[in-house]
């Protein structure tokens, strides 16, 4: 799981160093929020449900969830998945403008949104099988990319690379013969018995399929991904993980089916832990609009929790105990960013001492930390002011970064932000330096995630 990189200097090295903490006491000047609520009354009797939020549009195709295609049930099942698997989503939380499919037009890749599913099978080689979707906004888009990979694979090249009846010089020859060998290794082909959706992408070591405006990509890896070991004997398995997504999107595509929100690679719950939320549900638009006012961030990555969190459970530290999962949220410019962190307390373990433990890994490697360890952690937290939680508090570095914690019933939330530095005149840097947001705009929106949370649970206390 991604763990958010603070440094020993981010955490010793502090803006301000106050040993006290909120503990859910108020301070003085804050006001209270208002209870969050999931309905408004209108009349005595009478309650207006909330709207529901538009579907994700990619061009005039709504947008799948690529971890939707293969649920974590399925992926089980079939891949097959162990008890230490991870699941993480790269997708989409706001649909594509004309102007975005514009600029990416002009890319090599084209007018496409490229998500993906990565399945961390938690097995000793380190596998990783991923399910990459890109996503057209045209259905004849995603069928004239299929054809290609086919045409490529059978050979048919296009006419200024044919032999042109001998009329190509040795030199010339040589030349084509290159560029025909590279276009038939990263074309497709299709096996015999398998699936004629199916194309086998040897040079990629890939099977891939396309149904509506989706390609389907499935490959598979050793050493976290990184040693492709899916071969044409792996075609029955292919078949069966892409027949799989392809019967998924069509369903999702269905008249009856309801637009998809937040993440959709989580793991069932587990028992006698807290009930496991939807990060990226909780770090919704509200949550977004208050650190970054009429802003969308349309970029969504999102970690699950392992699938078995009872495997840690003979760990020897509070963190390691704990299981989290957490939603990143960018904007297709590289200039703003949220990452929201759920950490759900083990049985038996207190959140207070989970948050000692995590942030001493992360300041002095070590998760156990001495009495001494953790006077300094603590020293380091400053109050961060909201009354209706067990906890709250800012982690202000030297360098600029702040976080923000909070502790509620069996849960340790950490929300942090980011935004481009501001410069003087000259066109916006491709990749800004960014900086976080202050501790005020930090809170205002975990206000909003922890309503968020409420409202799931189904509790306003």
């Amino acid at each position: 799981m991604r763990r958010t990189p603070i440094t020993a200097l981010a955490l010793l090295a502090v803006l301000t160093v106050l040993a006290g903490c909120s503990d859910g006491e108020a301070e003085k000047g804050d006001a209270a929020p208002a209870a969050p609520s999931s309905a408004t009354s209108t009349e005595e009797g009478a309650t207006d449900e909330p709207a529901a939020a538009p579907a994700v549009m990619i061009g005039d195709q709504v947008y799948v969830p690529p971890c939707a295609l293969l649920p974590t049930t399925e992926a089980t099942r079939l891949l097959p998945l162990t008890r230490g698997a991870e699941v993480t989503e790269r997708g989409r939380a706001a649909s594509t403008t004309a102007k975005e499919l514009a600029e990416r037009k002009d890319t090599v890749g084209g007018a496409v949104v490229t998500t993906s599913c990565d399945y961390s099978i938690g097995d000793r080689a380190k596998t990783f099988a991923k399910l990459k979707v890109e996503q057209y906004p045209t259905e004849a888009a995603a069928a004239a990319e299929w054809r290609q990979f086919k045409k490529y694979g059978d050979g048919r090249l296009p006419k200024d690379l044919r032999d042109n009846n001998g009329v190509f010089d040795a030199l010339e020859q040589a030349t084509v013969d290159i560029i025909r060998d590279a276009q038939q290794s990263l074309g497709g082909v299709r096996l015999r018995g398998i699936d004629e959706r199916i194309l086998w992408q040897q040079g990629g070591s890939a099977y891939l399929a396309t149904t509506g405006n989706l390609l389907v990509r499935f490959t598979r890896g050793r050493d976290y991904g990184l040693t492709d070991d899916l071969t044409e004997r792996d075609a029955e398995l292919a078949e069966r993980v892409l027949t799989t997504a392809l019967d998924r999107a069509e369903e999702l595509r269905g008249e009856d089916a309801e637009p998809a929100a937040g993440s959709t690679g989580q793991f069932s719950q587990a028992q006698d832990w807290p009930t496991f939320l939807d990060p990226c549900a909780l770090l919704d638009g509200e949550a977004v609009d208050a650190l970054f006012p009429g802003v969308e961030l349309e970029e969504l990555t999102s970690d699950s929790t392992p699938a078995d969190p009872d495997s840690y459970l003979s760990l020897d530290s509070f963190a390691g105990r704990s299981v989290q999962n957490s939603c990143l949220r960018e904007d297709d410019e590289n200039r703003r960013t949220a990452e929201l962190l759920v950490q759900y307390v083990a049985p038996g373990d207190q959140p207070r001492r989970v948050l000692d433990s995590y942030l001493s890994q992360l300041a002095f490697s070590d998760p156990r930390p001495t009495p001494d360890e953790v006077r300094t952690i603590r020293g380091a937290l400053r109050p961060g002011g909201m009354f209706d939680v067990d906890g709250s508090y800012v982690l202000a570095s030297t360098g600029g970064g702040m976080y923000f914690y909070v502790i509620w019933d069996r849960y340790v939330l950490e929300l942090q932000a980011k935004q481009a530095k501001k410069r003087r005149g000259g066109k916006p840097e491709p990749f800004p330096e960014l900086e976080t947001l202050d501790s005020y705009t930090l809170k205002t929106a975990m206000e909003a995630v922890v309503a968020n949370a409420r409202n799931t649970l189904g509790t306003e206390d």
